[in-house]
């Protein structure tokens, strides 16, 4: 399942792109150094048993059997040499190849800004989820998130500062759910949280104690700050759902029906008393 929630941002794909070049030419001048070393070594061998074996009788039965296996011997350990070169070198490249899997594994799924799932992997992961909960009275949350004004924050402050508080919202999201749920970034000010083997009632307290975190100003440095907050949409899986997208599609109407409330609430307190 994909829950394994990393909070970093990921490397960048062209310095680790580089690194893993360089690292593989490193890997290959070791390789062929060893080689070029193992044959050295061997023909010194040979060349200086073959002039000790010069005051012989080279016509002598001795001397060539002698000559042959020296020969022999030599090839034997530069075959060996040879393939043990090889053996270095395949299981060098199959380590970086690994490493390099699981890099471009993680870039695939993660948002690069936040660190967080992206909306791909979220759908993977609720996908899973609905299907290992076939046939079980096992229910989940799935979270809809919408920052409230971004596009008047960035329009304000600017896209640097725009970025920031996207990044602390991440991070409130992500220090609010525990390590088997699924936070994501689906794209722009919009987040979502699957919660997994969860009853109505714990859900809608971690949604009042999510939008609570929200609502917490956002430290900008030199001593500014900004205040912001999001609104959350929850729709609770049943035994029938099959379709992850649906699921999201509803989350995400509630979500807009909470946005509405909560507009009609702050429309209604600024009204002038009469």
């Amino acid at each position: 399942m994909v829950n394994d929630r990393l909070a970093g941002q990921p490397k960048r794909k062209d310095s680790s792109r580089a690194r893993s070049v360089l690292s593989e030419a490193r890997l290959l001048c070791h390789a062929f150094i060893f080689v070029l070393t193992a044959t050295l070594v061997g023909n010194i061998m040979l060349i200086t048993k073959m002039i000790a074996n010069l005051h012989l009788d080279e016509k002598s039965d001795a001397a060539y059997s002698v000559g042959v296996s020296i020969i022999d011997y030599e090839i034997i350990l530069l075959v060996f040499c040879i393939l043990a070169a090889a053996f270095f070198l395949y299981s060098g490249i199959a380590r970086k190849y690994e490493k390099s899997s699981l890099i471009w594994e993680y870039v695939a799924t993660r948002d690069p800004m936040t660190g967080l799932a992206n909306r791909a992997a979220f759908i993977q992961a609720l996908d899973e989820t609905l299907e290992e909960s076939t046939g079980k009275k096992q229910q989940s949350a799935i979270l809809f998130i919408d920052l409230n004004k971004f596009k008047h924050i960035n329009d304000t402050y600017g896209h640097a500062v725009g970025d920031l508080v996207l990044i602390a919202t991440s991070k409130r999201i992500f220090q609010a759910v525990t390590s088997k749920d699924v936070a994501a970034r689906l794209g722009g000010d919009e987040f979502a949280v699957l919660l997994t083997n969860i009853q109505a009632g714990p859900a809608a307290k971690l949604v009042a104690q999510l939008d609570s975190a929200l609502r917490e100003p956002i430290q900008l440095g030199g001593g500014s700050q900004l205040q912001a907050s999001a609104s959350i949409g929850m729709r609770m899986t049943t035994s029938s759902d099959r379709n992850a997208e649906e699921i999201l599609h509803d989350a995400d109407v509630a979500m807009y029906q909470t946005k509405a409330v909560e507009h009609a609430r702050v429309g209604k307190a600024q009204q002038p008393a009469r």
